[in-house]
């Protein structure tokens, strides 16, 4: 079954390297050739640093520019680490055959507010920016914006997007799509109710576990499981931006990401060892000293400056270390697990190894390596999925035995009160005719 999984995985990740791999040009103009479809604008764009206005203009020239991808932070490229004020980004589009219907452009989570201009004209602002072209320093929700069709023409348009950087993070979380509203729409749709549903269902298991712990207190693992599946939950609302359409405030997007992450990353590591039965004090000492260090420096920095960039800057990095060595430290276990044939140990690999596997495709995806999808919600989500499995399979066995333990109670017991019934009679049948010879010699 292993085998298989890992084969599978080789497939979908490792087929398309060949075609994917060396194709880092980027296209000067993307084309949309029917009026009923939308673009994935996932290739590089003209960047600049040089926040002027007259630069959002249709006409002039980007060559000079540099070109990078939109969803990979530009405050990690290292010409560019130190900047701290406005981008521009700028992407032409061309229109074959426009027609008078909705457009629409669907942006992901940005790092700090934007604005938005279609041949050298405002449509939208995520965030207000004050008279000196700054945003207030939270990060701009996805969001569908409409376009007026007549800021679009047919031929060559040009789409300029002006935002920041926040806590030293600058870009996109994902890719920009343009095209039909409606089409558009149902995309935004889906992604809302994908990752709602995502973590809505992490949320159900960590109730469900944690009133499983209530009546069963002396498996701990209950516990862990429980607030392993929340942090999750949050971890996912949060990164993909939807805290942010429930509660507009950078602190619910720092609470739910980085304390879910946190949190999610100890509870894995906790539950393994409490399920697997390993008694390992060190490790759990060193995770757990681990994440309340971070959680200390995030918060003290938080309350000091309302922001955490020093955290991001240099301790957030040592954070995905330490999330790298959790999982590879609960991949090594569960085998260990396996090697002494422990029950259930094998799903227990695969939630892992699979967890660590979306893990690596996100890295590569996140650097730049190759273009893949960025998977840690998901990854996050397969493995909880299986440990909830895994535990209700044996609460479920527990059960039985429990069931099957009463019910030769119940036979126990009836044989005991036949054995009773039995004896007692023989004993009175003797005793009756003792007691009428007795009766007779007074």
């Amino acid at each position: 079954m292993i085998s298989m999984v890992i084969g599978f995985l080789l497939l979908i990740v490792c087929g398309p390297i060949e075609l994917w791999a060396f194709d880092k040009s980027a296209k000067d103009v993307v084309a949309i050739d029917s009026n009923y479809a939308f673009i994935e604008m996932s290739d590089k764009w003209d960047f600049t640093t040089q926040d002027d206005y007259n630069y959002i203009e249709n006409a002039i020239d980007a060559t000079e520019w540099d070109q990078i991808y939109s969803h990979v932070p530009w405050t990690y490229l290292p010409r560019y680490r130190s900047y701290r004020g406005n981008v521009i980004y700028r992407k032409k589009i061309e229109i074959k055959n426009k027609e008078t219907i909705n457009y629409a452009l669907f942006v992901p989570l940005h790092y700090r507010g934007a604005q938005f201009y279609l041949n050298g004209k405002m449509f939208h602002e995520s965030r207000p920016f004050n008279e000196e072209g700054i945003s207030p320093p939270i990060l701009g929700k996805p969001e569908l914006i409409p376009i007026n069709s007549n800021l679009l023409f047919s031929g060559i348009n040009s789409l300029t997007i002006r935002t920041g950087s926040l806590n030293n993070v600058g870009g996109f979380l994902g890719t920009i799509r343009f095209g039909n509203y409606q089409l558009l729409q149902k995309k935004a749709v889906q992604f809302y109710l994908y990752y709602a549903a995502l973590a809505a269902i992490n949320i159900f298991l960590a109730m469900y576990f944690f009133y499983l712990y209530f009546n069963r207190r002396i498996e701990k693992y209950y516990l862990y499981f429980s607030i392993l599946a929340l942090s999750i939950g949050l971890f996912i609302i949060g990164y993909k931006g939807i805290v942010l359409w429930i509660v507009d405030l950078q602190f619910a997007y720092y609470f739910t990401t980085y304390f879910g992450a946190f949190f999610a990353t100890l509870m894995m590591v906790l539950f393994l060892n409490s399920f697997l039965s390993v008694h390992s004090r060190i490790w759990n000492v060193f995770f757990i000293s681990g994440i309340i260090f971070f959680s200390l420096c995030f918060i003290i920095e938080y309350l000091l400056t309302q922001k955490v960039e020093i955290f991001v800057t240099y301790l957030y990095n040592l954070f995905l270390m330490l999330s790298g060595i959790a999982i590879i430290y609960g991949s090594i276990r569960a085998y260990m697990a396996i090697r002494l044939d422990t029950q259930y140990a094998k799903p227990i690999f695969i939630g892992v190894f699979l967890f660590l596997v979306t893990h690596l495709i996100s890295i590569f995806s996140f650097l730049d390596i190759l273009p893949l999808p960025e998977l840690t919600a998901e990854g996050f989500f397969i493995m909880a999925n299986i440990f909830a499995y895994v535990l209700a399979s044996r609460y479920s066995q527990v059960h039985t035995a429990l069931e099957k333990a009463h019910d030769d109670l119940l036979v126990i017991d009836k044989m005991k009160d036949e054995f009773l019934a039995t004896t007692s009679h023989e004993l009175r049948t003797p005793l009756h005719a003792i007691s009428g010879m007795a009766e007779i010699m007074e």
